[in-house]
């Protein structure tokens, strides 16, 4: 799962849901600005930003994919679908999860209740209320014995056992015990993990690095990562120490050298120093990308630079 979220524009309405998504995942929030649609000739209700040489496109409430020249890999006709990760697809059809191919085969039948993306080769699927991990041709390559389960990032996956979460390898093997509340996947070698309310970081030997202490925490964007303690946020740097002191009501990741944060109801941007380089006085504000941010101000969402200057459309 990548450690950022990106979207292309999007309609006010869904702002909050998407606001409220991220927040949950402790990623930080940005707008695609970089997004490349294929030219069509048929006329679909959405079309998705070119992921891998394909677009999801939705027409009618089915969902299927087009290529770069515009054309339907196969006619439309799941209830959902996911972007392509080592040349497999998420495909749902009556509530049942299963993969395609590159040319729109499906590969692995749909017979899962859940299925997460392909990631060193293997995916993590739930069946009969169980997950376990397949390889690309379908084939079990570790037992449904786990109550949740997330793809590898960095050689570990992050599984849940009666309540509780720990990491494996690919060969099933307990890397990190499963001890903890909660644990997030490993982003440049720490994962998040949670213990009687408290996030704190460890490595992949399991050991803390750094202290569970924080009311809620995040990966490291550009070297920082956003804390929360005693209800205000702030930045530590990879070692624990305070950069930037808890002051926000909240903050998202740095991108670009620029971190949202909000204070007294008002989002603005702060640089790596904590000094504040675009003023307070938006209703909600995204990362930046390609130098360009969007900001909600007045039910408006509008483009801005890293100057705060409005851009035209």
């Amino acid at each position: 799962m990548k450690s950022s979220i990106c979207f292309t524009k999007v309609k006010y309405n869904l702002l909050t849901s998407l606001i409220l998504v991220t927040a949950s995942l402790g990623s930080n929030l940005a707008f695609a600005d970089d997004c490349i649609k294929p030219k069509t000739k048929k006329i679909y209700n959405n079309v998705g930003c070119l992921y891998q040489g394909f677009s999801i496109v939705e027409l009618n409430e089915k969902y299927g994919f087009i290529d770069k020249t515009g054309q339907e890999i196969k006619p439309l006709k799941y209830d959902r679908a996911y972007e392509f990760n080592e040349d497999r697809a998420q495909v749902q059809l009556n509530d049942k999860w299963g993969f395609i191919d590159r040319a729109g085969m499906e590969v692995i039948p749909l017979k899962y209740e859940t299925a997460g993306y392909f990631s060193e080769g293997l995916a993590p699927v739930e069946l009969n209320g169980k997950w376990g991990f397949i390889n690309q041709t379908g084939q079990t390559v570790i037992p449904f014995d786990y109550d949740h389960a997330i793809s590898f990032i960095e050689d570990l996956a992050s599984v849940e056992m009666n309540g509780k979460w720990g990491f494996i390898d690919t060969r099933d093997q307990k890397i990190i015990p499963i001890k903890y509340d909660s644990a997030r996947s490993f982003s440049k070698g720490l994962a998040r993990v949670k213990i009687n309310g408290k996030w704190g970081y460890i490595n992949k030997k399991g050991k803390v690095v750094i202290p569970l202490q924080y009311e809620s925490a995040s990966d490291f964007y550009e070297g920082l990562a956003q804390v929360k303690l005693n209800g205000k946020w702030g930045f530590i740097d990879k070692t624990g120490k305070l950069v930037i002191p808890f002051q926000y009501d909240h903050a998202y990741g740095f991108s670009e050298g620029l971190a949202p944060v909000k204070k007294s109801y008002k989002w603005g941007y702060i640089n790596k120093q904590g000094k504040l380089v675009i003023p307070f006085q938006y209703d909600f504000a995204f990362g930046f990308s390609n130098g360009v941010s969007y900001v909600e101000q007045k039910f408006e969402v509008f483009k801005i630079d890293k100057q705060g200057n409005r851009i035209a459309e």
